[in-house]
């Protein structure tokens, strides 16, 4: 299933999700999909997130902050539950990643080049797809080098509305983990969400899911759910490096690779005419 997640990261709309999930027996079953939370009501969470598109995509860059955070912690020994954790982000930005005097940005000199390089290298957000809106809706890729998951845990963390993984770490921002489910709701008419996502020590393979809202009757109550194999566990694949964003040309994009680390794709996403 390699393949299957590498075309879907190069896909750049609804559309051509949907081409290959018709042409992908496994992702065509309605078998090998799940509720999200397991549980068939999770529309009242799901969509009562955000009140606009924008707004929602703020939950994402949430949790890719905190994700580098809780790598760095994690790289020099810390405990992020433990007492010796840093009690706040600016804290944890000074210790953790570099002194800049309280943590905020604004600190820096404008002519230092050290805030590019750690955003190109760890968080990144692209944009494909259609230009305008006569074309459609653009599509949307997050993209950060931080804490990762094992397959086996995505569905406590990015498939889960309630586990609250993070309430206990002080210096996190996205404690009430919903695994920014927000966003789906604005992800054109079918909500495809592609999470692909390594632990950062590499100790498992990457894992991948598609999450979308269940096809069916569309006046009933819509349902989130997300792809599984046949035997129930989330497809998993060996890589040494992942190219999430390609160029106009169908090449990939060189600038931006992981090892690790977590991409997350949104399709013919409606982010709002004012943002």
């Amino acid at each position: 299933m390699k393949r299957v997640c590498l075309d879907l990261l190069a896909a750049e709309s609804e559309a051509e999700v949907d081409a290959l999930i018709a042409q992908t027996p496994n992702l065509a079953d309605g078998s090998n999909w799940r509720p999200l939370d397991g549980r068939e009501t999770n529309f009242n969470v799901t969509s009562n997130q955000a009140s606009d598109g924008g707004k929602a995509l703020t939950e994402l860059m949430t949790n890719m902050v905190d994700a580098v955070l809780l790598k760095h912690a994690l790289l020099k020994g810390i405990d992020p539950k433990g007492p010796d954790a840093p009690q706040t982000m600016y804290a944890a930005v000074d210790r953790l990643i570099r002194n800049l005097r309280g943590g905020k940005l604004v600190n820096l000199d404008p002519r230092d080049p050290w805030l590019r390089d750690f955003a190109q290298k760890n968080l990144v957000i692209g944009i494909a797809g259609a230009k305008s809106k006569s074309e459609g809706l653009p599509s949307y890729t997050f993209i950060d080098n931080g804490e990762g998951q094992d397959p086996d845990r995505f569905e406590i963390t990015f498939l889960s509305l309630s586990a609250g993984n993070k309430k206990s770490i002080p210096f996190v921002q996205g404690k009430f983990n919903m695994g920014s489910s927000g966003v789906l709701r604005y992800c054109g008419r079918k909500w495809y969400k592609l999470i692909v996502s390594r632990r950062f020590d590499a100790a498992s393979p990457w894992g991948w899911t598609l999450m979308r809202r269940r096809p069916g009757d569309r006046d009933a109550m819509p349902i989130a759910e997300y792809f599984v194999m046949p035997d129930g566990r989330i497809p998993r694949f060996e890589l040494d490096f992942l190219y999430p964003l390609g160029l106009g040309d169908g090449r990939r994009y060189e600038g931006v690779h992981l090892s690790t680390g977590t991409a997350i794709k949104l399709y013919d996403y409606q982010v709002g005419s004012k943002f």
